[in-house]
């Protein structure tokens, strides 16, 4: 992003009132990304991340973001300066990229259930992290000629070194339930190929300009994940607490599946892939929470998600899977 241009969008539902600016200020403050929508000149929906430039909100209840004044978003808005700007709490889950360089990675960061706590003064274990992972993503740039296995063999072991030292206990004594674990599928574009490294149940949809699709990641790990989901949510609160420590004491264990961890043996698990990409290629990454709405709702195929992500963006699919997920009988369904 270039710091050097700005932009800004007004919240029509947000009104001039100072209950309004303050309610909306109130929900937003902590969120450090949000999703700014813009309609590109071929008529579809393009989203990307942005931060939020505020320190309040303003009286004309204006949101501040920076970008490139040669950039897509820019071009887009100078033919159609109607924008979406959405906010969510990602809590456990990162989406982190570099435009320039040609890569993506979305981190789906495992809920804590360990007996301790490994980063106290963190949000949670998860969402430090996710945090990490991410930040160790930014450090540690991929070099043209280098593969995906040699770039993740120093991101893994960049991570593991600052898990250790923001740790308030030693990893190698740490209850295994209680080290912190995630999914993550990162894609980039490097001389007409797309090359994608995923461990763990996270996922990416990609679209060629032909209409052929393909899935980068385990499209089954999600549904396999839903199976046990079902199992256990017969189980009481207590049972399912003890399933759940039980489960992640094997992870990364010759007993259990390898994700994202402090294991330094776990960059030798990645599983590795390539797709053709032509321009117009079109890619969807996402965690095994949004896959929810193919497998096991079966609302959409892999082809038909992606498409409606593109023209109807990621926010109202959101709202569909949210209301799924609280209807009882879409659960009964499944």
């Amino acid at each position: 992003m270039d710091a050097g241009n700005h932009t800004h969008a007004d919240e029509a539902p947000i009104g001039a009132e100072s209950g309004d600016r303050a309610r909306l200020w109130d929900l937003i403050h902590d969120i450090r990304f949000a999703m700014f929508t813009t309609r590109h000149r071929n008529g579809h929906l393009h989203s990307r991340p942005v931060t939020t430039q505020n320190s309040s909100i303003d009286e004309d209840a204006s949101l501040w973001f920076f970008m490139s004044r040669s950039g897509d978003p820019v071009a887009d808005l100078i033919v159609d300066p109607v924008v979406n700007v959405a906010y969510a709490d990602p809590g456990d889950d990162r989406y982190v990229f570099d435009e320039l360089a040609g890569w993506a990675c979305v981190v789906d960061g495992a809920t804590d259930v360990g007996p301790v706590r490994i980063f106290p003064n963190a949000e949670s274990d998860a969402a430090h992290y996710a945090e990490i992972f991410a930040a160790s993503l930014l450090a540690i740039q991929p070099g043209r000629a280098q593969t995906p296995a040699e770039y993740f063999a120093g991101v893994v072991k960049r991570v593991r070194d600052q898990c250790a030292k923001d740790a308030r206990v030693p990893l190698e004594s740490a209850p295994l339930a209680s080290l912190p674990t995630a999914a993550a599928t990162w894609l980039r574009v490097r001389d007409g190929r797309l090359e994608g490294a995923t461990l763990g149940d996270t996922v990416a949809i990609i679209r060629q300009p032909d209409g052929g699709v393909s899935l980068i990641g385990d499209g089954g790990k999600p549904a396999d994940e839903q199976v046990r989901a079902r199992r256990v949510m017969q189980m009481t609160r207590e049972q399912r607490h003890k399933w759940l420590q039980d489960l992640r004491a094997i992870h990364n264990t010759p007993k259990g599946y390898w994700v994202f961890g402090v294991q330094k043996e776990a960059a030798s698990h990645i599983v590795y892939q390539t797709a053709a990409c032509p321009p117009g290629t079109r890619a969807l990454l996402m965690t095994d929470g949004f896959y929810r709405l193919v497998s096991p709702y079966a609302r959409y195929t892999d082809a038909q998600l992606i498409a409606e992500a593109e023209t109807r963006g990621l926010g109202p699919l959101l709202n569909e899977l949210r209301g799924m997920e609280a209807n009882s009988g879409d659960d009964a369904a499944i």
